[in-house]
């Protein structure tokens, strides 16, 4: 199961990662909706994966780094 979320992580992740890098450097800019679409999608991944424990955890991640 491990490996399966991995893949599931590393096929929405990585792709937006080089798409905020891009938008980064290019505009020097990161546009809200790029991060909303991180924030839901890791969200929700960690929902699936890890169940209300995932949900809990990637809340705990969210209040950590807004904070």
């Amino acid at each position: 199961m491990l490996a399966s979320q991995n893949i599931a992580l590393g096929i929405l992740f990585i792709p937006m990662a080089l798409l905020i890098t891009y938008w980064d450097v290019r505009y020097r800019r990161i546009p809200n909706e790029l991060v909303l679409l991180t924030f839901i999608g890791g969200l929700s991944l960690n929902t699936i994966f890890g169940g209300s424990h995932g949900f809990l955890i990637s809340l705990g991640g969210f209040a950590l780094a807004f904070g």
